[in-house]
């Protein structure tokens, strides 16, 4: 499986909403070979590094088929709505949620990456669009992209595509991870079976048990 990577994206410095705070996510298509760390991008900003960054959220993945949705949900914003502008790093084409795995480890360029969790879309979105309801309806259609973390560091440009070169036998699916934890009322025991996912990030795991010690509690 290769995914046909349309452009890297990196990006500087902004300021954002009412209380002008910083943020990463006005990025730039870059056609140069970029460093790649366990921390990221080297030299592409985060603001917020308890929401995004951080070794275990180091790229962002985002489908560029999923632009189109949006366009047609939010007509009054459709014109803001172009690859690159939701603080992606890796942008591409013919490749979503269903169509990958937690834990996939895939090569890019020089680079190893496993993808480690979904994206969580947060008001930053809704800033950046000027249209409230962006992050919920992506969170809700399951419109996340995904975060890498950095298992080999090396270089990576907008040439190279992403092969995968691992797949943990039974790991589900970016999309039904989404479902099932996207679901006011999950089956504890799904919860738990994810928490087995190897590759799955530390945080989500344990997030996952805690929601899953709490609906056993309390959920029905």
């Amino acid at each position: 499986m290769q995914i046909l990577v349309t452009a890297v994206y990196q990006g500087s410095r902004s300021y954002i909403g009412e209380q002008q705070q910083a943020s990463g996510i006005n990025k730039v298509k870059t056609d140069r070979q970029l460093k790649v760390t366990c921390d990221g991008i080297e030299g592409d900003f985060i603001g917020d590094k308890v929401l995004h960054g951080g070794r275990e959220k180091a790229l962002h993945h985002f489908p560029a088929d999923h632009y189109q949705k949006l366009s047609d949900t939010f007509p009054s914003s459709a014109e803001m709505m172009v690859p690159g502008s939701i603080g992606e790093n890796i942008s591409s084409l013919k490749c979503v949620e269903q169509d990958v795995c937690i834990s996939d480890k895939f090569r890019m360029g020089s680079v190893i990456l496993q993808i480690s969790q979904p994206r969580k879309p947060c008001w930053k979105i809704d800033e950046k669009y000027d249209s409230g309801g962006v992050a919920t309806f992506m969170h809700t259609q399951g419109l996340c992209g995904w975060y890498y973390r950095v298992l080999k560091e090396g270089m990576v440009a907008s040439s190279d595509r992403l092969e995968l070169i691992q797949r943990e036998k039974n790991a589900p699916t970016l999309k039904e991870f989404l479902s099932v934890t996207s679901a006011s009322r999950p089956n504890p025991e799904l919860l738990e079976q994810f928490t087995e996912i190897n590759g799955l990030s530390e945080e989500i795991i344990q997030q996952l048990t805690d929601r899953a010690n709490w609906l056993k509690l309390y959920g029905t």
